[in-house]
């Protein structure tokens, strides 16, 4: 990353409504892995991938299971350096549209947060940071 430069982030989202294949979630996260890699191969170095993680159903009316894991692989491999935010290793959401975060201002993360939040806590391994939208 250039120091003092600009530094493109990126902002995905994976609800896509209006592909066919959404909702079929083997076949469509193939789909967004692919855009994914479109994305991450296309425009340089990238600093941030921004997931949302608004989930809803399809045009077909099946609900979509995200991948997010292998999403997170595609990252890593074409961007290694960027940070990952939503419930990803890096940075996590701060939980209120209002952009209010209460303190402390991180969160402990555990070896499973890529894979989402865990039924029960278990062993605590690393800090870490809480982002927001702010307008």
């Amino acid at each position: 990353m250039p120091r003092g430069g600009p530094c493109l982030r990126v902002y995905v989202s994976p609800w896509d409504r209006h592909e066919p294949s959404y909702g079929d979630s083997p076949r469509y996260n193939e789909l967004f892995r692919a855009q994914l890699r479109e994305l991450l191969t296309g425009y340089g170095e990238i600093a941030e991938v921004w997931f949302d993680g608004a989930n809803g159903e399809g045009p077909n009316g099946k609900r979509q299971v995200y991948d997010w894991p292998s999403y997170y692989r595609v990252v890593r491999e074409h961007q290694p350096g960027a940070v990952i935010f939503g419930m990803a290793p890096d940075v996590r959401w701060v939980g209120t549209e209002s952009g209010y975060g209460g303190k402390p201002s991180g969160a402990w993360c555990h070896s499973r947060c890529a894979r989402g939040p865990p039924p029960v806590p278990v062993r605590l391994t690393r800090w870490t940071t809480r982002s927001c939208q702010a307008t």
